[in-house]
């Protein structure tokens, strides 16, 4: 599944960016988002889904 919503970024920015550069700030943006204290505000989101996220960041930046 996220595989899948991730190649959806990918093909979404594929006329609009070149694919390096697509890479390099993809990569950059789900780092920055590894950096902050908890990735869902909402304490709703954060409970249920939170903990999966950071594993899939944490696979997705290798």
């Amino acid at each position: 599944m996220l595989d899948a919503y991730d190649r959806g970024i990918a093909e979404e920015y594929r006329d609009k960016v070149p694919g390096f550069l697509f890479r390099l700030n993809r990569r950059r943006f789900l780092k920055g988002l590894l950096a902050q204290p908890r990735i869902f505000f909402s304490d709703f989101f954060h409970a249920r889904y939170d903990a999966q996220a950071w594993v899939n960041l944490r696979r997705m930046t290798g």
